[in-house]
């Protein structure tokens, strides 16, 4: 279980997150959601180790992350950051197997189920392919299935995987793709906390949420008791309309056109003497 509390996160003299508490549990696929600078990558950073909050604690499984050994902590959360970069000609199977630093198994062993996990991904066949060859949607796939491999290792602890924005720019149909993957991920009693921009594969895949506004935790619960359209209006500064579908399908969020202000029919007598 993660749990991870907030009195103040500063950079300089700026407040990046105040007045949070939330408790994950494995499982289930939990959405950071908020409008740009609402503090989600920073709130990531601190749940994976990366950055240490300021004033509050990060807990992982019990123990205080920043006491966790990288090796340790290394089973027991992957993450994959928005832009993950390889420099070096390794090939994307090699990419993959990285994950598997930790696997106390042959190289053969590993080799399959990096394959496995390429190819629920649909990109095993470009396991011999230069991973600097392949297009950013390719190599954000073969990225998410080298994390994968990494958090699949048996373990008794809870296991959690870190996304940020792991479908950006991607077209619709790999979106639905990785998603689909990681909610499978849930079935092995992995916890994934993802960061996600679109409200509506939030509402399709998570199944809680939590919605940041200024560097606040502004409402917490299931996607569909987060994202109503008084929440989002209230994070986005933007109407929309939630709309609810007969069938029983999760709702689709629809962007509406701002409202026109009517004139009052003092400005009106103003315009027409100004004519």
């Amino acid at each position: 279980m993660y749990q991870i509390t907030v009195q103040k996160h500063t950079v300089g003299h700026k407040v990046l997150l105040s007045d949070l508490s939330l408790e994950i549990k494995p499982g289930k696929v939990f959405a950071i959601l908020g409008p740009n600078g609402a503090g989600k990558s920073t709130l990531l950073k601190l749940l994976s180790g990366e950055a240490k909050v300021k004033k509050g604690r990060v807990v992982l499984n019990q123990l205080p992350i920043e006491k966790i050994p990288p090796a340790q902590l290394a089973g027991m959360r992957a993450v994959l950051p928005q832009h993950s970069q390889v420099a070096f000609p390794y090939t994307a199977l090699e990419v993959v197997k990285m994950g598997g630093f930790s696997w106390k198994m042959s190289q053969g062993d590993l080799t399959v189920k990096a394959r496995k996990i390429m190819q629920d991904l649909e990109v095993d066949h470009l396991k011999d392919r230069v991973i600097t060859t392949l297009s950013g949607g390719e190599q954000q796939r073969v990225q998410l299935a080298r994390v994968a491999l990494q958090i699949s290792q048996p373990s008794e602890t809870d296991k959690f995987l870190l996304l940020d924005e792991p479908s950006s720019s991607l077209d619709m149909a790999c979106q639905h793709l990785i998603f689909g993957f990681v909610k499978e991920l849930t079935q092995q009693q992995i916890g994934v906390i993802v960061i996600v921009h679109d409200l509506n594969i939030a509402l399709q895949y998570a199944d809680e949420a939590a919605l940041l506004m200024k560097g606040k935790l502004l409402t917490l619960g299931t996607t569909e008791e987060v994202l109503t359209q008084k929440n989002i209006e209230k994070a986005y500064q933007h109407p929309v309309r939630v709309v609810y579908d007969p069938e029983g399908y999760r709702s689709p969020i629809i962007l509406s056109e701002p409202k026109p202000v009517k004139a009052t029919s003092t400005e009106r007598e103003k315009a027409v003497f100004k004519d």
